[in-house]
């Protein structure tokens, strides 16, 4: 069996592929040792979407949205399994 640890960076590994960004800037650390799973932080990761890859809510609908049409449905099912 995986220690903890471990599995948070299988997680953090998954994230950097699909985003080609660290994992580490955009984990929720309070959340991911509370509940004991690799938790994002959306927020953080919504804000640098919008400064650096111009992510807008009124031209592009949901950060979901933009996320699929950017990095592919994949990138949306790990958000989505990681909030």
């Amino acid at each position: 069996m995986k220690t903890f640890a471990c599995v948070i960076q299988d997680r953090k590994d998954e994230f950097a592929r699909l985003f080609d960004l660290p994992a580490n800037a955009f984990m929720d650390e309070l959340m991911t040792v509370i509940q004991k799973r690799f938790c994002l932080d959306v927020v953080r990761l919504d804000d640098w979407m919008a400064a650096h890859r111009g992510y807008d809510i009124d031209k592009d609908g949901s950060l979901s949205d933009f996320i699929r049409k950017t990095y592919g449905d994949e990138a949306v099912k790990f958000i989505e399994e990681n909030m």
